[in-house]
């Protein structure tokens, strides 16, 4: 029937918003990024570390400041698609759960222990999207 508007489950209600928040803080740390890669142009920096290498950290501080803009914009897109239930956005956020899984448990062994807690987040956020009936037939998975 075309026309209705399908119901979204209030999980990826919730993992949009978490996106939607994500996409916030990204944004942060491009603009933050971005201002870092302008001063050290003008020989200067908001961190001592990289005073010595000014020019060539500020191109490279600039190129990373867009790949980080380019993360960005594309979890907000996750974020908005998750919310009207785009199938293509269930998979990308599955795939990006599972490698932030990965690497936060690798985080572990680095001493960040608050990384279990988005091992579990990541964990459930894969689960849910991929085996949830009620999210499978939202996103018109019929098995």
């Amino acid at each position: 029937m075309e026309g209705v508007k399908k119901e979204v489950p209030t999980g990826v209600k919730i993992i949009s918003v978490l996106y939607y928040i994500a996409t916030f803080i990204i944004f942060l740390l491009f603009i933050t990024t971005l201002l870092e890669s302008i001063l050290s142009f003008f020989g200067k920096s908001l961190s001592p570390t990289i005073q010595n290498y000014l020019v060539f950290s500020g191109v490279v501080l600039l190129v990373t400041s867009f790949i980080i803009l380019a993360i960005g914009i594309f979890s907000f897109f996750i974020a908005k698609g998750l919310w009207n239930l785009k199938p293509w956005t269930r998979k990308a956020a599955a795939g990006l759960s599972a490698l932030s899984a990965v690497n936060s448990f690798m985080s572990i062994f680095e001493g960040n222990f608050l990384s279990i807690a988005f091992v579990i987040l990541h964990v459930w956020i894969v689960y849910y999207l991929w085996y949830n009936k009620e999210v499978k037939s939202a996103f018109g998975i019929v098995k």
